[in-house]
């Protein structure tokens, strides 16, 4: 994988996939973003493997891919989000084409 990440989730899945990714040399710690919604749990994920922790808003203008790691029941308020950029994914579509 080449690029930056936006993993959108910090909890045990999003962990799992941020410390694999990190582990195994796929990306850097600079070309990876995390979206947590809980401070104490971000101050714990930038502690630990040193990523940054932003809102959905700059996760996206950071990321050539997103990666969704919520619970089901959180899908709806993150898209939601997402929806406010709607045009970022328009222009990012339209620059890969």
């Amino acid at each position: 994988m080449t690029g930056k990440l936006a993993i959108l989730g910090g909890g045990k899945i999003g962990e799992a996939l941020l410390s694999g990714l990190l582990r195994g040399g796929t990306l850097r710690v600079d070309d990876i973003v995390v979206v947590e919604k809980h401070e104490p749990r971000a101050a714990e994920l930038r502690e630990k493997y040193g990523v940054a922790t932003v809102d959905v808003a700059k996760a996206a203008a950071h990321a050539d891919t997103i990666l969704i790691a919520v619970k089901p029941q959180d899908i709806g308020a993150l898209l939601a989000e997402l929806d406010a950029g709607r045009a970022w994914f328009a222009a990012r579509a339209s620059s890969t084409a």
